[in-house]
């Protein structure tokens, strides 16, 4: 019994949790990989996840990433946020790596 009130309820919880995720798809611009995007989501942006369908996104990110001398390693990453029908939002130029989509996530909440 406490088996089927268990699965009653996360099955009644699941709609809620999905339509409460914020959807964001990076631009083909985007030369950031998606694992460094998606990480830094997961550490900064709970309730948002980075998909691969800009059609169905809530917004579309643009992520240029700043490159050491030797190619390899990224210093920061600069992001531009778009709307679903392509007005910017905003724009970040951070001076470190981390902090460029903790102000994007920080912009998509105050935006709820």
């Amino acid at each position: 019994m406490k088996f089927t009130i268990a699965v009653f309820a996360m099955l009644v919880a699941l709609p809620t949790f999905a339509q409460s995720t914020i959807r964001i798809a990076l631009t083909p611009r985007s030369n950031v990989p998606s694992n460094v995007v998606a990480k830094d989501m997961d550490k900064r942006c709970p309730g948002m996840v980075l998909t691969l369908d800009g059609e169905h996104a809530d917004y579309l990110l643009e992520g240029e990433a700043v490159y050491a001398i030797n190619g390899i390693n990224i210093i920061r990453v600069q992001y531009t946020l778009f709307a679903p029908n392509g007005d910017t939002l905003m724009h970040t130029n951070p001076r470190n790596h981390g902090s460029g989509m903790k102000d994007v996530c920080a912009y998509i909440e105050s935006r709820k």
